[in-house]
This record gives structure tokens, C-alpha cells and sequence, in this order.
């Protein structure tokens, strides 16, 4: 998504820092990566926007505002494109696809 579109610098006060490291879910390596490539490939189909939409809300956990304005667009257009785009990968991944 780099090469696409600018990323804006990240504010550093939106980290959480902890004193202990959270336990890793129990997950065997090959579901993991399985998974993503299932992940990956389905996001392939979608067009740019939409991709960078899904991963920006939901990878980068960014607000709708944050989105529009990275993108350039709309909070409408955002909540459409990603409302659209959910319901594609969910048709393309199936109901047994495993949230991560």
C-alpha cells in the first residue's frame, strides 16, 4: 500500500505500551499462514481503494475519519467502499473463514 498511496506520519501517542508482552493465541504456524494467504488472495480481487480501505480500518485499526483523509475521500465513501468490500471477501472466504 506504500507504493500507492502516501502514508501520513503516525502519531506515537496512539501506542499502548505494556509492561508484559500478551500471551500469543494458541495457533498451530501452518493455520497462521494459511490463513493468510487465503487472506491475501481475496484481498487481490478487490480493487485499490477498496484494499486500502479494509487494511487501513481494519489491519491499521484507523478510523473512518483517519481513512477519508489519507484517501482523500469521503467518510460516506469510506463506510460504502468498506461496507462493499467486507461483504465480498466474506462471499470469496465463505462463513467457516476463521477471524483473526
Amino acid at each position: 500500500m506504500n507504493a500507492v498511496f502516501d502514508q501520513k506520519s503516525r502519531r506515537s501517542d496512539s501506542k499502548l505500551v505494556l509492561a508484559e508482552l500478551p500471551e500469543a493465541p494458541n495457533r498451530r504456524p501452518d493455520d497462521t499462514v494459511e490463513l493468510h494467504v487465503a487472506l491475501l488472495r481475496a484481498l487481490a480481487t478487490l480493487p485499490i481503494r477498496d484494499q486500502a480501505i479494509v487494511v487501513l480500518r481494519h489491519r491499521e485499526d484507523q478510523s473512518v475519519e483517519a481513512v477519508a483523509s489519507t484517501l482523500n475521500v469521503s467518510v460516506s465513501v469510506v463506510k460504502t467502499q468498506n461496507a462493499r468490500a467486507l461483504n465480498r471477501l466474506r462471499a470469496l472466504l465463505g462463513e467457516d473463514f476463521v477471524r483473526i
